[in-house]
């Protein structure tokens, strides 16, 4: 099976794939590649109720290119990191951070093309994840900005990340936090000039 039926979410971003099964997704193997040109058409996809478990998800996520590893962040698939605020989750204190507009994987020496979220435990009220157009935000730049934009750099750090939380951190954070190492990456990623960063 070669198609995807799609369904367009918004005018700017987003697109539902209706047609996708557990099954399918394992064993599809065009899948893959149709996904990934409908994620850089549409920005983010959503398989609705698609209900894959972890093993699942890891395998499909195998088919569209190398994983990033949380190997100090439970559970204990190297693959999978729990977005939790519960505290017995581990890194309850570091994902408070993302409540705030961020991209995943800046923190990295190379950052994520994309990110799978499976939502297991649907709180009861907020818990909501929104996304936006880097794209169409680029493209409503005017012409100088996007010269002015185009050979800029900036550098991430954990710090600056979490003090959006922590305004008045601990020593022990700030050791902590000055323990990662800062990272710098192009402020405009250039699909062709960038690519052998993924």
């Amino acid at each position: 099976m070669d198609t995807l039926n799609i369904r367009k979410l918004s005018d700017k971003v987003g697109a539902e794939i209706l047609d996708v099964d557990v099954d399918r997704l394992l064993h599809d193997d065009d899948l893959p590649g149709r996904c990934m040109e409908a994620l850089e058409e549409y920005g983010v996809l959503l398989f609705r109720e698609l209900h894959a478990d972890d093993d699942a998800q890891v395998a499909f996520g195998r088919k569209l290119g190398t994983l990033r590893k949380f190997p100090n962040v439970p559970p204990a698939a190297e693959e999978i990191m729990e977005i939790s605020f519960d505290r017995d989750n581990g890194n309850a204190e570091y994902l408070a951070a993302n409540i705030f507009w961020h991209i995943d994987g800046l923190t990295d020496d190379v950052a994520s093309k994309a990110s799978m979220l499976s939502a297991r435990i649907i709180p009861g009220e907020g818990g909501e994840t929104e996304f936006a157009s880097t794209y169409s935000a680029y493209d409503d730049l005017s012409d100088e900005e996007k010269e002015r934009f185009a050979d800029l750099h900036a550098i991430y750090t954990f710090e600056a990340i979490q003090r959006r939380s922590y305004p008045n951190p601990t020593q022990a954070q700030l050791d902590e936090w000055a323990s990662r190492t800062p990272r710098e990456h192009p402020l405009v990623w250039n699909m062709i000039r960038d690519a052998a960063r993924w």
